[in-house]
């Protein structure tokens, strides 16, 4: 939901004068806003130790986070609003509300499969140095060879169905939250005003919930081996996605409680950015050499210019601008970042060619 938006929500209610709560509410609007459209904690483990995330972890997970973004971001705003266009009538909510939830429980439950399938606890060679791959003599200055081989060592690092497997999930289940977590601040608008006035204040006690699951998986179930790292995560989220289920079948039925939305928002951040340090986790089974981020940016693109497409075909009109200028922005961020990592690379071969 647009900053504005959340922001009028706020101030229409407010009867008292606005150099009062002018700060208060201008706060809890971005955190909203930041918290549902950029997901504001996605970014709290990059401040963590070092002993918990390396450089690489970091800097790869957060070019596999925007390969779905877009595309999660569009389905956050289409999929939710065709569900709740069927199940329009008041006594029928409660029924949509299980359809969009049961599709998270769904893809929750994928994604553990996935994680039993796929984690190790010592990851064998990477992809990207495995000795199928064509090595080129970087000591030479000609760049065509130098992109022929940025485009081999990407196809190879991409030729691996575990790598593959490892980038798609985590870019599905981030694209997951953003569905969700769009929905939720969305569905506001079936409230009644007295609910509506509280959504900058639930959009931060779910943020307090977000960063309490971080910190959850970074300091308890980041001292274990990364198999069970993996599956406690997953059997965490996949509680809680049965908890929200759970929550949404009971407590509602046509009219929401205020305690009904503080219930479903907290569980919610909590079981959304508890999950974020499992991708950092699960990244580490590749590797993370400058292809990684290449074909990362690369897939960015390609995600961008596809949620930026549909969007504009399909999107809500007052979005389209919104999402166009992101589009743009991040496009121009990922091409400059591919340049400095195809001089990175250069580089770094051509030291070692010397030596």
């Amino acid at each position: 939901m647009p900053y504005v938006c959340i922001l009028h929500k706020l101030a229409w209610y407010n009867h008292t004068p606005a150099t009062v709560h002018a700060t208060g509410l201008i706060t809890t609007a971005t955190i909203l806003d930041l918290h549902n459209r950029h997901r504001i904690v996605t970014n709290l483990p990059s401040f963590l130790s070092s002993k918990w995330f390396g450089a690489h972890e970091r800097d790869i997970s957060t070019a596999v986070i925007f390969l779905f973004n877009m595309l999660g971001v569009f389905t956050g705003y289409i999929y939710p609003f065709t569900i709740m266009k069927i199940f329009q009538k008041p006594e029928q909510y409660q029924e949509g509300l299980i359809v969009i939830l049961c599709t998270e429980l769904g893809v929750t439950i994928l994604v553990l499969i996935i994680v039993f399938l796929f984690a190790q606890d010592k990851p064998k060679t990477p992809p990207s140095k495995s000795e199928n791959l064509l090595m080129y003599n970087y000591s030479t200055k000609n760049n065509k060879q130098i992109v022929i081989s940025v485009i081999k060592d990407t196809f190879g690092l991409f030729a691996n169905l575990k790598t593959v497997s490892v980038l798609f999930i985590y870019g599905l289940y981030h694209s997951n939250t953003c569905i969700i977590a769009t929905f939720l601040c969305e569905i506001i608008d079936y409230f009644n005003a007295d609910e509506q006035r509280l959504s900058g204040y639930i959009g931060a006690t779910s943020n307090i919930m977000s960063a309490i699951g971080t910190i959850f998986y970074a300091v308890i179930v980041g001292k274990l081996g990364h198999k069970w790292n993996f599956r406690i995560s997953g059997f965490v989220n996949l509680i809680c996605s049965i908890v929200i289920c759970a929550i949404t079948a009971v407590n509602y039925s046509g009219v929401s409680s205020n305690l009904w939305m503080f219930l479903l928002y907290m569980v919610f951040g909590f079981h959304s950015d508890a999950f974020l340090p499992l991708g950092y986790e699960l990244l580490a089974n590749i590797s993370y050499p400058v292809e990684a981020n290449l074909s990362s940016n690369a897939g960015s693109l390609i995600g961008n210019i596809l949620g930026a497409t549909l969007v504009v075909i399909f999107g809500k009109l007052e979005n389209r601008y919104k999402y166009l200028s992101t589009f743009v922005y991040t496009s121009m961020t990922y091409l400059l970042n591919s340049i400095v990592l195809v001089c990175v690379k250069y580089e770094n071969k051509r030291q070692k060619a010397e030596e």
